[in-house]
């Protein structure tokens, strides 16, 4: 049977002592930088552009907040839920724990509303697609009461579809996000009104198969409406590190040279400066005013609202 000489056996011990404060350093370490991982739900098209410049968003707030709060992960290959449906998925947190979209009373009583608008208030400003056959018709439209001889098509999840209805304008449902445009296509309604950002890639995308759509080139809807990020109120920390990253974005010019860089060309396609403006006000549970000076469509000011989440 070995023995450990005498003269090896503090040698053995100081090394098992280092290793122990190595283990525990390093676990530590870990406890205090915990992975992050943010899950989000899958984006409505195989090519979003939407959904791209979200995730470019979330992604770089938690690169720019990584020394503070350690490596992070981002899962989107997610089923994509909508509605009621989305606000209890985040709530809860177990399946997906953002998301990502107008201001809503309903998100921000349920999540933890992010007060930094991602993109610059653009979707304040709706333009119409249309069938080709009724451009005509919209000559005559100078006023919102105006469009009210029009029906529109709209999800039966999306704000757009509230906004109209408390201004009394016409609407017709849909489930799905696809045969919408090809209910107008077939001119089931008279128009879908979408963000500046958003038309431009629509038309596009569907313009092999929907010949019958274009988009009306003198009228715009505008009421006051920002995209923010709600996190689940099980996920604090992340919430914490999502507004603090944010923050510095838009303090350092990235949020702006990221909206550029998607949404830029559409924004001077949308001609806003030429276009009879249609000004709707949003109901109450849609109303934000974001304490933030961000609007990148037409740079003027607003003042500040404060909501629940991390007004502190």
């Amino acid at each position: 049977m070995q023995t450990t000489p005498q003269h090896m056996k503090g040698y053995t011990y100081k090394k098992l002592m280092m290793l122990l404060c190595i283990i525990c350093t390093y676990t530590l370490i870990s406890n205090t930088y915990a992975l992050t991982t943010v899950r989000i739900a899958a984006p409505q098209t195989k090519h979003d552009k939407r959904f791209e410049h979200k995730y470019d968003v979330i992604s770089t707030a938690l690169k720019l907040t990584e020394a503070e709060y350690g490596s992070f992960t981002i899962k989107s290959e997610l089923p994509l839920l909508q509605g009621k449906r989305m606000i209890d998925g985040v709530a809860k947190g177990d399946i997906i724990n953002i998301s990502i979209g107008p201001y809503n009373k309903d998100w921000d009583e349920n999540t933890l509303t992010i007060p930094v608008p991602i993109r610059g208030g653009a979707l304040s400003y709706r333009l119409l697609l249309i069938h080709k056959k009724d451009i005509e018709r919209y000559q005559h439209v100078k006023t919102i009461e105006d469009l009210k001889n029009f029906n529109a098509g709209v999800l039966s999840t999306w704000a757009t579809k509230e906004l109209l209805q408390h201004q009394k304008l016409p609407t017709i449902d849909s489930n799905h996000y696809s045969g919408l445009f090809v209910m107008l296509n077939n001119h089931r309604f008279d128009y879908i009104a979408r963000g500046i950002y958003e038309i431009f890639d629509e038309l596009i995308a569907y313009a092999g198969q929907l010949n019958n759509i274009i988009i009306e080139p003198t009228l715009a809807i505008y009421a006051p409406t920002y995209t923010l990020v709600y996190v689940s109120p099980n996920y604090p920390k992340l919430a914490e590190r999502l507004h603090k990253g944010l923050l510095l974005m838009e303090k350092n010019g990235d949020l702006k040279r990221i909206f550029n860089h998607y949404y830029g060309d559409s924004v001077k396609k949308s001609n806003i400066a030429n276009r009879t403006i249609l000004h709707l006000t949003p109901p109450p549970e849609l109303t934000f005013i974001t304490p933030l000076n961000i609007n990148y469509v037409t740079h003027k000011t607003t003042q500040p609202l404060k909501i629940k989440a991390l007004q502190d």
